[in-house]
């Protein structure tokens, strides 16, 4: 996920009450750690996924971003905000 979309998804949920000021913007580690869950995730909600679209490759997030985008007919904001819904919720 692209840095921007990082830093606007920090300040949204800083500036949320309920956070007091912590981001919990999933880094590409943490998606990184989980993608095999997040893939059978996203398979499940949409069918039309396959392993060559979900394949991870480290560097080329952007690209499956695109891939996902391309079969579900999401925008890029609703693909990744899937993505964030798969993850395991960060404690802090």
């Amino acid at each position: 996920m692209g840095l921007e979309f990082q830093e606007r998804a920090c300040l949204e949920i800083a500036s949320h009450p309920f956070t007091k000021g912590d981001c919990a913007m999933p880094n590409k580690l943490e998606i990184k750690g989980h993608w095999n869950q997040v893939k059978g995730k996203l398979k499940e909600k949409f069918g039309e996924l396959t392993d060559n679209d979900l394949m991870y490759v480290e560097g080329k997030e952007e690209e499956l971003l695109g891939r996902i985008q391309q079969r579900t007919g999401k925008t890029r904001r609703e693909v990744e905000k899937e993505i964030e819904n798969f993850l395991p919720v960060r404690k802090y």
